[in-house]
Parts: structure tokens; C-alpha cells; sequence
């Protein structure tokens, strides 16, 4: 039996203050390997050795002593584990005094031994998710993708799929009847209920946080709707309040990390909606985090407008570092205001910029700017080049 002899000496103990019995455990070789007298552990029971060979119960007398090696009076009997004979327990003490016990003792003992070994089972389970989770969420290297990919799949998530990345916020946390944990498991209990899907990747990352990774098999319209209903639901019947942040795109498993990193960003910006779209707030997420590819990317009509368009880019430049002042940009730009005017409504028709009057336009075009700051023509022009349109 491949168990620690621990785990048995610590069924032993139980046993003993539940039933008051004396008790030895036996391995399939005959040795003790746990007793509620710890000296008699390693030594051998010919008794036990016995037993097993026959598959029978032995029972010892104190005149029989001498027929069995390491062996006291009283009786043997084999237990199963997994369909297999795994052991013997012995109970110490005269047998007349011992009559239907043995039974008893061997049902306890099997009963428990599936109750330890389950807990074992969970616990080993959620140690490795945890680190599936932790390695997944917070992957830095790509070469570790392969392992991530395989530790997935052992734990039955379907790994193959791009994955809607969201995080579900406890909001009325400590105001139950029962802890935080037990909400964090009524709203996984649900989500699972409307996501019946079991491959999909659904836990606790905190007392009040749960990652969901959706697999691409939903329209994201469809989902928030579910989302919506789930919010709904959740307050009617269990009084729980959820904030739902969402990334706005499916995504491979080597990008879930940066997608998860920016959905955690988007806690520190305190939002008080019950859905937050990552979509809706992408600016200040570039802001975080600069990169000019995927600046190019999000924003390549607008960068290629500017391109061909210096005299508009070069008026909202001086407009804001006016600070919108129309007056001061056309006296540095020696331009009349109707042309200024003229040239912002221009902006706003061709690609719905606006950032006199929207502040996020604003900021976008900070970004856009940064962009053409950070990389010359060079740059630009292969990055046009490689689009592909």
C-alpha cells in the first residue's frame, strides 16, 4: 500500500477515541505500521500475514500465542480499499469480549479511510489548481505556455479555446449571515448552473473575487446579457451584489495573463457601474501600459488620417497645449479662428474625434501623439505595412 504509515497512525487514534478499542494497522506484508501501542510499530504480526494469505478473519487466543510471531490475543481482520485487499486491522483484547466488534471496527476504518483519502484527493486538487491558476494568471514567459496548457487539461479544462477573461467582485462582503467564502461559493455554484460547460475555468482568487474564463462559444452581446440576469438573480434570492469586469475580446491562453493584469487595473480606477467593459475604458489601459504595436492596432484609421493630415494633427497639438483654447491656437498658429474651427469640425466628421468637447478624445489623441513621439517614419511605415486590411 503506497499511504504514509501517518495517515494510518492517524485513523488509529480516531478510531480508538470513538470505539475505545486497542487497534494495529497491518500493511499488506504483515508489518504493523500503526498501533495505538506505537512500540509494536514495525515490527512483524505473523497473525496479520496470516490473514491476508487467506483473505479470512484470524482471531488469537492467549493460548495460541505462540503459534504467531508479534502477535497478541485477539482478532484480524483484512480491509478493502478501492476493490482491493489492502491491510489488516487488528483489535487487541479477548476475543469472547470482542464478538460483532470486529466488523464495526473494519466498516469505521474503511469508511474513513475513503473520507481521508478524499480530503487528501481535494486538497492535492486544490493545490495544483491553485498553481494552474497562479502560473496562467501571472505568466511572464512564454516558453511556459506548453506546461500551463498541459496542467490544464489534466485538471479537465478545455484548453484548446480562446477565453473571455472576467472577474467577479464581492460587493456587500461581510453583511451575510455566513462568511464571505461561502457567498464566493454560492455565486461559483451559479455561474456553473448557467455555465454548464464543466471545461470551462471558474474559481476563487480571493475571499471576495472570482475569475471566470469563458470559452468562445458565445457571442459577447449574448453573455453580458446572461451576466445581467445572473446580477438579477443573485440579489433576489441570496441579497449578493456583484460587480462584473469584463475583457473585451476572447483571447489565447499566453495572453489571458495581460488580459487578467489589465482587468485588475481597472479595480484602482473605483468604477461605479455593475457591468465595466474593458472596451470602455482602454485608454486609460494604454496609458498603463504603452505599446506602440498594439497603439497602432487600436488606433491605425486615426494614426493613418493623421499621416496624411499633418496640418489637422499639427492643430489639435497646439490646441492642446493650450489647453483647448481656441483664441491662443490660432494666434500661435497664425491662423484665423473660423479656419481652426473649421479644421477641428473636420477632425470630428472624418473620424469622430472630438477632444474639445469629449475628454476621452482628449487622451486618445495623448496617445496617438505619444505614439508618433516614441517612433519615427520608419517605424510608422512598416507598421502600415504590415497591417492587414
Amino acid at each position: 500500500m503506497l499511504l504514509d504509515n501517518n495517515f494510518f497512525q492517524r485513523i488509529v487514534e480516531n478510531i480508538i477515541k470513538k470505539l475505545n478499542y486497542n487497534v494495529n494497522i497491518m500493511d499488506e506484508n504483515g508489518y504493523i505500521i500503526a498501533s495505538g501501542n506505537k512500540e509494536r510499530i514495525g515490527n512483524f504480526h505473523e497473525a496479520a500475514y496470516n490473514a491476508l494469505k487467506t483473505n479470512s478473519k484470524i482471531i488469537v487466543y492467549k493460548n495460541d500465542l505462540n503459534k504467531y510471531v508479534g502477535s497478541e490475543n485477539g482478532i484480524n481482520i483484512p480491509f478493502n480499499f478501492d476493490g482491493l485487499i489492502s491491510g489488516v486491522i487488528g483489535i487487541t483484547g479477548n476475543p469472547e469480549n470482542l464478538k460483532g466488534a470486529g466488523k464495526v471496527v473494519k466498516a469505521l476504518l474503511e469508511i474513513m479511510l475513503e473520507q481521508e483519502i478524499l480530503k487528501e484527493t481535494i486538497f492535492k486538487e486544490k493545490n495544483y489548481k491553485s498553481y494552474f491558476l497562479n502560473e496562467l494568471l501571472n505568466n511572464n514567459n512564454k516558453e511556459n505556455v506548453k506546461n500551463i496548457i498541459n496542467y490544464g487539461k489534466n485538471l479537465g479544462y478545455d484548453m484548446n479555446k480562446k477565453k473571455l477573461p472576467c472577474i467577479f467582485e464581492l460587493m456587500n462582503k461581510g453583511n451575510f449571515l455566513y462568511n464571505n467564502k461561502r457567498v464566493v461559493d454560492i455565486i461559483i455554484n451559479e455561474l456553473e448552473k448557467e455555465f454548464i460547460m464543466k471545461k470551462e475555468i471558474i474559481s476563487d482568487i480571493s475571499d471576495s473575487k472570482i475569475i471566470f474564463l469563458k470559452n468562445d462559444d458565445i457571442f459577447l452581446k449574448d453573455f453580458l446579457s446572461i451576466i445581467n440576469t445572473l446580477q438579477d438573480n443573485l440579489y433576489k434570492n441570496y441579497s449578493i451584489k456583484i460587480k462584473c469586469y469584463i475583457y473585451h475580446k476572447f483571447v489565447k491562453i499566453h495572453d489571458i495573463s495581460n488580459a487578467y493584469k489589465d482587468l485588475i487595473y481597472l479595480f484602482s480606477l473605483k468604477i461605479n457601474h455593475n457591468i465595466i467593459y474593458s472596451k470602455d475604458y482602454m485608454i486609460e489601459i494604454f496609458y498603463k501600459n504603452f505599446d506602440s504595436e498594439i497603439i497602432y492596432e487600436y488606433f491605425y484609421e486615426e494614426i493613418e488620417f493623421f499621416l496624411k493630415n499633418p496640418d489637422l494633427f499639427e492643430t489639435l497639438n497646439v490646441l492642446l497645449k493650450n489647453n483647448l483654447n481656441i483664441s491662443k491656437t490660432s494666434e500661435n498658429m497664425l491662423l484665423h479662428r473660423n479656419t481652426i474651427i473649421f479644421r477641428l469640425t473636420k477632425i470630428k466628421d472624418l473620424i469622430d474625434l472630438d477632444p474639445l468637447n469629449n475628454h476621452k478624445d482628449s487622451m486618445k489623441f495623448d496617445l496617438i501623439k505619444e505614439f508618433f513621439d516614441r517612433n519615427d517614419k520608419t517605424i510608422t511605415d512598416r507598421l502600415i505595412d504590415e497591417k492587414d486590411f
